[in-house]
């Protein structure tokens, strides 16, 4: 509780006090009442240290993709990496144990409250993944530099970056089908941000950055933030994002100012896995049905402010459901459940969360924070 006058469920803070609390390094704790009028409960900033990963889903349908069209040659039955066998756990690239702050996630027996983002500001006192990440920032802020991208005002390009490291959920594929790389973004921005933005400056500076492999199309070099408006994202998305798919794919490019959500853009189930553990040397259960499971008792299992779950599913209708039929397509960030028998989770940029109360889905990667 911040305050013994403000921040109980009868007597929340406004989302105002709350971004200004947070920014001054002052917030320890709360009830909220975000922009849609719901109170939510936000966590004071914690490292998310993360342990060992959950065991995989029992029951019918759990393991590997089958062998219908859909099945292990179609999807890769070998963990995909692009990078290679190299060993990088000699190379910084893990970052610290990441942050977690409040964010805009209603309602819930088991929901996450700081999936959503987080106050702006940084405390200079101690060294967090997010101050570090301001620290970054303003240096590229200073530095002279062209860059890659003539067409992307810097910046522009800065203030993006910044309303991210703020508010994770403002990472967006607009439309291209990127959900996948978007998901991973956003864990990046919620537990290892300074690795995010140094991964984000790396890109527009030179095209590529090393420590994770990630390089971009050349092509994708006149990209303008004139086209990233036009499909509805920034260029920082489209260059970050782009990166990744075009590190990915074996046999094309991608240029994310121009491919869409054509075959290119499409993420794969086993590059998660990969990126996550041969990367970033995190622990990802992931757990992939042959058919459409239902969820909602193993993801009310878990600890949110321990894992990071994204899954993979249908698609989303217009009130928030599941698809509960047709194919595997769409990644989104699962956010807590629901005593409603409902799965609250994120998609698409938006701040606010959304609901779904059909809880079936393809896959789970049930990832440490």
């Amino acid at each position: 509780m911040a305050t013994s006058e403000k921040g109980t469920k009868e007597n929340p803070y406004t989302m105002d006090e709350y971004e200004t609390l947070a920014g001054e390094g002052k917030w320890e704790g709360g009830y909220v009442k975000d922009d849609s009028n719901t109170v939510v409960y936000m966590l004071k900033e914690v490292e998310c240290c993360g342990s060992k990963g959950y065991s995989g889903y029992s029951g019918s349908g759990s393991g590997s993709w089958g062998s219908v069209w859909w099945g292990s040659d179609w999807w890769g039955s070998d963990p995909y990496n692009p990078w290679g066998n190299e060993d990088n756990t000699g190379n910084d690239d893990t970052g610290g144990g990441g942050t977690h702050t409040g964010g805009d996630n209603s309602g819930g027996n088991n929901t996450n409250p700081g999936g959503g983002g987080g106050g702006g500001g940084h405390n200079t006192e101690q060294s967090t993944p997010k101050s570090r990440a301001w620290d970054i920032i303003n240096k590229f802020q200073k530095r002279t530099t062209t860059g890659v991208y003539p067409n992307v005002n810097k910046a522009k390009f800065i203030q993006d970056l910044q309303k991210q490291i703020n508010k994770p959920a403002l990472v967006r594929q607009g439309k291209n089908g990127t959900c996948g790389i978007a998901a991973i973004c956003k864990y990046l921005l919620e537990c290892m941000p300074d690795k995010y933005a140094e991964a984000a400056i790396s890109l527009y500076e030179t095209g590529k950055y090393d420590k994770w492999g990630l390089k971009v199309c050349e092509a994708s070099k006149t990209g303008s933030d004139a086209q990233a408006t036009a499909i509805n994202t920034t260029a920082l998305d489209c260059i970050v994002q782009g990166a990744f798919r075009n590190t990915y794919n074996e046999i094309a490019d991608y240029n994310p100012f121009t491919d869409g959500s054509g075959w290119l853009s499409i993420t794969w189930p086993t590059e998660i896995k990969s990126f996550f553990e041969n990367q970033l040397h995190k622990n990802c259960d992931n757990n992939t049905y042959i058919h459409l499971t239902d969820s909602y008792e193993r993801l009310s299992e878990i600890d949110y402010n321990k894992k990071f779950v994204i899954a993979l599913v249908g698609y989303t209708d217009g009130n928030g459901n599941f698809e509960e039929g047709g194919v595997p397509r769409h990644y989104i960030q699962i956010l807590g459940t629901t005593n409603d028998h409902a799965i609250i989770y994120w998609q698409l940029g938006q701040e606010k969360s959304y609901k779904s109360y059909t809880t079936k889905v393809w896959g789970l990667y049930i990832i440490d924070r």
